[in-house]
């Protein structure tokens, strides 16, 4: 029998390796949203010189989101849908049917409004993640299928280079300290492959140890912020000396926090992502930068923080065809064990309450069958036992007896109320036989 081997492949310049929903390491594309989705599908019969058919090929796009906060209730998918099911996007003439044999490419491009507008993001608490699933309709039982991860990214313009007018420009002040910190941005966006500059005015302060900036990432608004930033832009051991004496004295330091991966801060960061809901799933990014203040004296540190917006400008990633990764490690024995219960314990309530009742029927239902080949008298009487103790009347339906004995010539013309006890209808039909 000629088996159908589907692969997908998009065009794109550049790839990142990525997690997906297994957890396994794979190489993705990059794609740009408002772009139309390319690539090509290629078909192969295996063996080669053998014919295969198909009615339709078509491809669905998924948009997922999976909490990763350990919480087995709130570890299902939730996907991003505009409707009850995704939606389907044909790739070939519907109507017709396609013979071919060795390999065939069925190039195809998306418009780009078929791609959802949420932008692929990972961190250690959340993922969103893009997967393409290409079908092929053999007009056989099942279809065969491809799946491709692949990141998308929504770029913005760059931000200005001048600063922006003092008036225009985001600031914060930190004054419950005994002095004056004020902090003014000279961007009201920034680049995620820059760094956010400003100046900083102190006056009337208090000796001070340090001065940090932070960046903080918020999700979901779940009020939890997590630090993905932070730089020390000011020093008294290395910083320059600070002339605050005098109530109207006055500093000012042109501070900058980088936002690119640093030591410590390996992770790249992502665009702030207003809320998003789709279909119920909903989805949400903000990043805060925080001011803090920390006096010689050990008192207590005063901050102040306040939201800012990062954009992305550049798709990133590397060469396409410059990456790899291990192949995924085949799960065995007791590993294969523990990763597929941990699959279904993940699975809603409902659905381990389906498995269960499937599984208690096989059990039951093969283990009669061979207990019937093993020893069918015991089999037998256990089975009447079980039947006695559910209250099951061991006696053939009446409509039984009257159909299977007219068919055989058994029984002709009997009644419709008629029954029979299991051996005695048995016994009759083995002497009919």
């Amino acid at each position: 029998m000629v088996k159908l081997v589907v692969a997908l492949d998009f065009t794109a310049d550049t790839e990142e390796v990525v997690c997906d929903k297994i957890g396994w390491d794979r190489v993705a594309p990059v794609v740009q949203h408002g772009k139309p989705l390319a690539g090509k599908v290629t078909l192969t019969t295996v063996p080669a010189d053998e014919y295969a058919t198909f009615s339709a090929v078509y491809m669905e796009l998924h948009v997922i989101k999976r909490e990763l906060t350990g919480d087995k209730k709130d570890a299902d998918d939730q996907y991003f849908l505009k409707g009850k099911y995704p939606e389907r996007h044909q790739l070939v003439e519907k109507g017709k049917r396609y013979k071919f044999k060795g390999s065939m490419e069925v190039p195809f491009t998306l418009p780009a409004e078929f791609i959802p507008a949420v932008e692929s993001y990972e961190s250690h608490k959340v993922r969103v993640y893009h997967e393409a699933i290409v079908k092929v309709s053999t007009g056989l039982l099942f279809d065969c299928s491809a799946a491709q991860s692949f990141m998308l990214r929504m770029l913005s313009p760059p931000p200005p280079t001048a600063p922006l007018p003092h008036h225009e420009r985001p600031w914060l002040t930190v004054a419950d300290f005994g002095g004056t910190c004020k902090l003014e941005l000279a961007q009201k966006v920034h680049d995620i492959g820059g760094s956010a500059q400003g100046k900083i005015k102190l006056s009337g302060v208090p000796p001070l140890a340090r001065i940090d900036l932070t960046l903080l990432v918020e999700e979901d608004a779940s009020g939890t912020q997590s630090i993905y930033r932070e730089a020390t832009v000011w020093d008294r051991e290395t910083g320059r000396e600070l002339d605050l004496d005098g109530a109207l004295a006055e500093e000012v330091i042109d501070v900058a926090l980088p936002l690119t991966p640093s030591e410590g801060f390996s992770r790249p960061l992502t665009p702030s992502i207003p809320k998003l809901e789709v279909g119920g799933t909903s989805f949400e990014v903000k990043h805060l930068l925080r001011l803090t203040l920390v006096p010689v004296s050990g008192s207590p540190h005063a901050w102040n923080t306040f939201a800012v917006t990062l954009v992305r400008t550049e798709l990133g990633g590397e060469p396409r065809g410059s990456l790899s990764v291990l192949p995924p490690k085949t799960l065995s024995g007791m590993a294969l064990y523990k990763a597929v219960g941990r699959e279904i314990w993940n699975e809603p309530i409902h659905v381990k309450l389906v498995l269960l009742v499937i599984s208690l029927f096989i059990c039951v239902t093969f283990g009669a069958l061979a207990g019937m080949l093993i020893a069918p008298a015991t089999t037998e009487s256990a089975l009447y036992l079980l039947a006695e103790t559910l209250g099951v009347d061991r006696r053939v339906p009446a409509w039984l007896v009257t159909t299977i004995g007219t068919a055989t010539g058994y029984v002709e013309g009997a009644p419709t109320a008629v029954t029979a006890d299991i051996n005695s209808f048995e016994s009759a039909l083995n002497d009919e036989l």
